[in-house]
């Protein structure tokens, strides 16, 4: 897991919180420095991510993620977004996560414009 800069919190060495920003792709980008990154507890990833899609291209908003960051299996996550809330899916398969723009999983066909946000936790797959 050294490979992953850590970001800078009150107590890294119990609590630590992995800078995801490098991870994201098709023209998604953080809000700021501190909000694009994975907490590593015990036995949970706390996924906490504020996004701006005003230039992606693509409902994929990760890509090349680590293993040890991913959950054993592909989970959904909570994610909200101006026109309402739906679902992410963490992907362990071929390691992103994107979001479906489904129009029956309450999602209306967002143009992407504004602000995403990502909350929720998965179980740890890989020690670090």
């Amino acid at each position: 897991m050294t490979e992953l800069a850590l970001l800078n919190t009150a107590y890294p060495d119990t609590n630590p919180w992995f800078d995801l920003r490098e991870y994201l792709v098709n023209g998604w980008r953080s809000t700021g420095s501190q909000t694009c990154g994975v907490s590593a507890l015990p036995n949970l990833l706390f996924w906490p991510m504020r996004l701006v899609g005003d230039d992606a291209t693509s409902n994929q908003f990760m890509a090349g993620i680590p293993l040890a960051l991913l959950p054993p299996q592909n989970l959904p996550l909570p994610i909200y977004m101006p026109v309402g809330a739906a679902y992410c899916y963490v992907n362990r398969t071929s390691r992103l996560i994107s979001y479906s723009s489904n129009t029956m999983a309450g999602l209306p066909l967002w143009d992407r414009k504004g602000e995403l946000i990502v909350t929720g936790m998965t179980p740890r797959g890989l020690p670090f």
